[in-house]
């Protein structure tokens, strides 16, 4: 991917993260104040803009088979440059299965962008509600500290599976 920044045009590289990015990845996540725990560099992918990480995100396997897209994080540098988007662009192609995601109530819109909805309590793994449960929690104690509370949201991207024209109703198989 290409971006523009000022008069400059540069590439970033979107690709599997490796072992030597791990360091990184620790950095980009605590920086962005995300939750700094399960930062297993296997499951993310990094955004690089002249060999350097500029941007983090991760799909984390939970006990119970959910997966989550997480750790989403770009450098101050590098945010609003569409960095995030092809990051997560990247994470989702490689899902075959639904995912949920945490968020801050103000992101709703941007993630709604690449099929998320918001999901109900009853609707969520229990991994995911627990760390919603706790999310708001802790929320609700830093609101008494800022002039605006956040709310943290459950997201939700279901996958559906396209069945093959033979296997529909009415459809006559192949002939060889």
């Amino acid at each position: 991917m290409v971006i523009q920044s000022g008069l400059m045009t540069m590439a970033i590289d979107i690709r599997s993260a490796e072992g030597t990015d791990q360091a990184a990845i620790r950095k980009i996540v605590r920086g962005a104040g995300l939750y700094p725990f399960e930062l297993d560099w296997q499951h993310f992918y990094v955004a690089a803009a002249n060999k350097s990480i500029v941007g983090v995100g991760q799909i984390k396997s939970h006990r119970d088979g959910s997966k989550e897209l997480a750790s989403i994080a770009v450098i101050p540098e590098f945010q609003s440059k569409g960095v995030a988007t092809g990051l997560i662009q990247a994470l989702i192609s490689t899902s075959e299965e639904d995912l949920y995601l945490l968020c801050q109530d103000d992101l709703e819109g941007f993630y709604q962008g690449f099929g998320f909805i918001t999901a109900g309590r009853d609707d969520l793994p229990s991994p995911i509600a627990r760390r919603q449960r706790w999310g708001n929690f802790f929320s609700s104690i830093a609101a008494l500290f800022s002039r605006r509370p956040v709310r943290i949201l459950a997201m939700r991207r279901v996958v559906t599976k396209s069945v093959p024209e033979t296997s529909k109703p009415g459809a006559s198989p192949a002939c060889i």
